[in-house]
């Protein structure tokens, strides 16, 4: 448990799991996202599904 807690004390080491649960929260977002738009959560992979997004952000 004092392992736990020293390791508990470095910025890094909590910074790494904010940042780790942030993707987590953000797939798990879309997932749902996905399912109440009634499609299909392997479209998530599909280059066509993110294409307007790209486009709007990157022009």
């Amino acid at each position: 448990m004092k392992q736990f807690k020293l390791l508990w004390s470095y910025a890094s080491f909590k910074l790494l799991i904010i940042v780790i649960l942030m993707v987590l929260l953000f797939i798990v977002g879309i997932a749902i996202g996905f399912i109440i738009n009634h499609q299909s959560i392997s479209d998530i992979f599909n280059f066509e599904t993110w294409h307007y997004l790209i486009e709007i952000l990157f022009k």
